[in-house]
């Protein structure tokens, strides 16, 4: 038993130390993430805020404009319009807005995540990078005038 686990040991070790990907191919992936510059429509919406608000795409008009793309970072501007219902921009309620987002892509260049800058309410989206035309997000806002969303975003 002694000489099985003299034996087992070693080869266990040597597996768990093994990379799980090639480290070159990983890298070269991380050093061309997918251009993602241009316009973005939200073609399908669920939001849900505090107070028992919700919109989705009949309601709700949204999208963002991917400005600027350094590598992994980039800059946007992103807009939503309410049909029915008010939104709240972290000082009065509103029914349209734009707000400033600066982003970074995830290393393996299939994740995206967005937040706002310059407001006094912070979003945040986490995007899958489906493909080069189409993203899923999660987003959301914490505090007093929280909400939660999710949003299937297509260029235009």
């Amino acid at each position: 038993m002694k000489r099985l686990a003299i034996l087992i040991i070693p080869i266990a070790l040597g597996l768990l130390a093994a990379p799980s990907q090639d480290v070159a191919a990983q890298s070269e992936r991380t050093t061309k993430p997918v251009n993602l510059v241009g316009e973005w429509k939200m073609e399908k919406s669920e939001v849900e805020m505090a107070g028992d608000q919700r919109w989705d795409h009949e309601t709700f008009e949204g999208g963002f404009t991917i400005t600027k793309q350094t590598g992994a970072i980039v800059n946007a501007k992103s807009y939503f319009k309410l049909n029915a219902g008010r939104g709240h921009d972290g000082k009065m309620h509103v029914t349209e807005r734009e707000v400033d987002l600066v982003g970074v892509l995830s290393w393996s260049g299939d994740e995206i995540t967005l937040v706002s800058h310059g407001e006094k309410d912070g979003w945040v989206f986490n995007g899958k990078i489906v493909n080069p035309d189409m993203i899923e997000f999660v987003a959301y806002e914490t505090g007093e005038h929280g909400w939660a969303a999710r949003y299937l975003a297509l260029r235009r």
